[in-house]
């Protein structure tokens, strides 16, 4: 003979509460799981790969960018001030438009290979393009650059080779120009 329950809908209760909290234990796992890859340059990476504009808070001001590249520690971006070079460091928020939900990605190599300041600002060498440099104090220095090295850089400014300005490269947040070198 069978056993029957004596209160089957009791059981059937039980079944639903226990399938139930497992249900909401997967989705806070996956969630952390989730949390846990996500990151600043994540989202920054795949801002560079839709092309996407976003808002963003750099050095104490808003711009509106267009995100081209990243590569560790640094995105390249076309803006109302030109072309730029940003220490993602410098950048304190995000406000990414064109993105539909979860933009944040874990981080993969940049195809180009890396973004160096110093080679960033050697190519301007002999150029005669200006150059708009913002530094991590918030302090602006624009010129011609006329030399680089490892950890400086030599701007000429105002066109004047009186004014010789020496910058130490990990004081840059931003380099901005009016084309690539």
């Amino acid at each position: 003979m069978d056993a029957i329950s004596p209160d089957p809908d009791r059981e059937i209760g039980d079944a639903r509460v226990v399938e139930a909290a497992d249900r909401r234990r997967r989705k806070r796992r996956e969630a952390d799981i989730e949390a846990a890859e996500s990151t600043f340059e994540g989202l920054l990476d795949a801002l560079a790969q839709a092309s996407a504009t976003a808002t963003i808070q750099v050095s104490g001001r808003r711009e509106r960018v267009v995100v081209e590249t990243t590569a560790a520690g640094w995105i390249r971006v076309r803006g109302d001030q030109g072309l730029g070079t940003l220490r993602t460091r410098a950048i304190t928020c995000v406000e990414a438009d064109g993105l539909t939900a979860a933009p944040i990605s874990t981080p993969k190599p940049s195809p180009a290979g890396s973004i160096e300041i110093a080679d960033e600002l050697a190519g301007f060498v002999g150029t005669e393009v200006p150059v708009l440099l913002v530094l991590a104090d918030g302090s602006r220095i624009a010129g011609e650059v006329t030399a680089g090295g490892i950890d400086v850089v030599h701007l000429r400014r105002n066109g004047s080779v009186s004014r010789r300005t020496y910058v130490a490269l990990d004081s840059v947040n931003e380099l901005w120009s009016s084309s690539r070198p």
